[in-house]
């Protein structure tokens, strides 16, 4: 699973995932890689606009990494939905869990009224 992380200010990181399917095939080695991607930071980005199709398998792993960062005191938030993956998303009501932005550039823009949250 490859994934890029770039730093979004002090307090966030941005996680590209470089895969076209978010599924039982690839979410065991996504959350292996997922795994200290926050890095002490309280913001996750992950930008999904390269994610063509997500299964129960890769929705769970998207779900355990939530879990894992709010252990953390940290928070996810998801951007770059395909229509696919966001009618799945719809479907399940991932946005009571997890907040969803439709880019990258929407997420950050909301990071940064998030001062001192």
């Amino acid at each position: 699973m490859l994934l890029e992380t770039s730093p979004l200010g002090s307090n966030a990181v941005v996680v590209m995932v470089r895969a076209e399917q978010l599924d039982a095939g690839t979410a065991p080695a996504f959350r292996e890689a997922a795994v200290g991607l926050d890095a002490g930071r309280k913001y996750v980005v992950l930008d999904l606009c390269a994610v063509r199709f997500v299964d129960s398998s890769g929705l769970s792993g998207l779900l355990a990494l939530q879990r894992h960062l709010f252990s953390r005191n940290a928070r996810l938030i998801v951007c770059g939905l395909t229509r696919a993956v966001q009618a799945l998303f719809e479907l399940m009501q991932v946005e009571r869990l997890i907040e969803i932005f439709d880019t990258r550039e929407s997420a950050a823009l909301h990071l940064a009224t998030l001062v001192d949250e």
